[in-house]
């Protein structure tokens, strides 16, 4: 995987389409070490702290068109980051985080210590995975509409505009870095930090993605 860091200095005033990925901010649930999926937790206190200085970070990006997943804690990011612009980040729901059915609010201590729950696999083995007995949502499925929503949605805005926002998830965020970086099943974990409120910076040239850097915080 190709990753130039500190390329923003470095595009200024290019041509190519730069997409601003970010995780929202902090919730309970994070604090707490619990599996979210598609549960909708709001962002606490901290985490609307935390994406106040992500914005005031990203203050002089002339963001022209923002999506966001439906969920109140990447909704309420972007709408922190883009207070003050004109522009209204669209909701779609193929942004939503991975859906972990029965397992969501288990612990990561909980999963940490029982390899027989299948939420285990997903944190400590990954190419293992498969989904919880009453639904949820395989790596399959959550590729096919994270990179649906890129080939779809955002790479036929090249060339009309230039900088993009994307407000998401975790889980979701790191599949699309783990496509566009041609990234094993195995390494979904590794070497991907994504913090709460996480900046991700991609390229898009001639329809195809380009990872500039990883894991950017302004807090």
């Amino acid at each position: 995987m190709e990753i130039i860091r500190g390329s923003v200095e470095r595009i200024q005033g290019v041509k190519q389409m730069i997409i601003y990925l970010v995780r929202h901010g902090e919730t309970d649930w994070n604090k707490a070490g619990r599996i979210q999926g598609q549960t909708d937790v709001p962002l606490n206190m901290y985490g609307e702290r935390l994406a106040v200085l992500t914005a005031a970070g990203l203050r002089d990006v002339p963001f022209e068109k923002a999506y966001t997943s439906p969920l109140k804690r990447a909704r309420k990011t972007a709408d922190i980051i883009l207070e003050g612009r004109n522009l209204e980040a669209s909701a779609d729901d193929r942004l939503m985080e991975m859906n972990f059915g029965s397992g969501e609010g288990q612990t990561i201590g909980e999963l940490r210590h029982n390899p027989f729950r299948r939420l285990h696999n997903f944190i400590y083995h990954p190419q293992w995975y498969r989904i919880p007995p009453k639904g949820g949502e395989t790596f399959g499925e959550l590729r096919r509409r994270a990179v649906g929503f890129m080939q779809e949605e955002i790479a036929p805005l090249e060339g009309t505009y230039q900088y993009i926002l994307i407000a998401a998830h975790g889980g979701l965020i790191r599949e699309i870095l783990c496509w566009i970086g041609h990234i094993r099943r195995a390494d979904f974990w590794k070497g991907i930090p994504q913090k709460n409120c996480s900046v991700n910076i991609l390229e898009c040239r001639n329809g195809r993605f380009r990872i500039l850097e990883t894991g950017r915080i302004y807090y």
